[in-house]
């Protein structure tokens, strides 16, 4: 299959992009996707030729461009999928709406630290009250009492294995997993309260813009967390199907 696309942009956005074309007319600017590629692709995002929910979605103190309306149907369609626009093109505001347009809560939102405010304040701007006001920041390692009522928890990874079993207790109805590339790491402590947390959760929203770094293998703690363990399958069936592994027979063992 081919793919159009400026030489700058990384070819990891078009592994989760649900729009690849079928086919397509090879010329100057049109890059060939691997077979490899298209068959991880297919795998993860699953559902390709399920229609986006052409409902009307509530309306936004800030509208919504074209392609994140169909970003926020793609997500509200599958309940589980993710968002790979590139950087700067709105996926905080494209989560959020996600988040509110699905109608079930409450939300949690994992972040990078650094990016805690922004996505408060995004809410704020950008969400109708009274859920634009229901935001509350999980901050240090020691778990407090949570209730139902607010609308989106905020938490950065570093303490999200702090907060994990008083966040599962509360059984979240959807989960935000903002730079999912955090969790790429299956033995890290934060891809273990991800995953315990997104199990619990109907949506799961995975974001980045580049969530394919170096190799095949980094994509495996995303789309386990997204995808959930019924959809991921087993590490070492996709480390051997896409990563290049193998197994060795080794005496009675394999």
């Amino acid at each position: 299959d081919l793919v159009q696309a400026p030489p700058a942009l990384p070819l990891s956005r078009y592994l989760v992009d649900a729009r690849l074309p079928a086919s397509a007319r090879a010329a100057n600017g049109w890059w060939r996707v691997p077979d490899d590629l298209r068959l991880l692709h297919d795998h993860i995002v699953g559902n390709g030729d399920r229609e986006d929910v052409l409902v009307p979605l509530p309306a936004l103190l800030k509208p919504l461009r074209p392609y994140q309306e169909r970003g926020v149907r793609f997500v509200l369609s599958r309940g589980r999928a993710m968002l790979a626009d590139s950087m700067r093109l709105g996926k905080t505001l494209e989560g959020l709406a996600v988040a509110y347009s699905s109608g079930v809560g409450p939300w949690v939102g994992v972040v990078p630290a650094t990016k805690l405010w922004d996505w408060r304040d995004e809410a704020l701007v950008s969400i109708p009250s009274p859920k634009g006001e229901s935001v509350r920041i999980l901050r240090g390692r020691k778990a407090t009492d949570l209730d139902r009522d607010t609308w989106l928890y905020l938490i950065n990874y570093e303490v999200l294995p702090a907060w994990v079993e008083a966040l599962t207790t509360l059984r979240p109805g959807g989960v935000l997993l903002d730079e999912s590339v955090y969790v790429k790491g299956r033995k890290s402590a934060r891809f273990r309260a991800a995953r315990a947390l997104c199990d619990r959760a109907e949506y799961v929203v995975g974001l980045s813009g580049a969530p394919l770094e170096n190799r095949p293998m980094d994509l495996w703690g995303q789309w386990r967390c997204v995808r959930g363990a019924g959809e991921s399958g087993e590490f070492w069936e996709f480390h051997e199907r896409y990563g290049g592994g193998a197994f060795v027979e080794l005496g009675d063992e394999r």
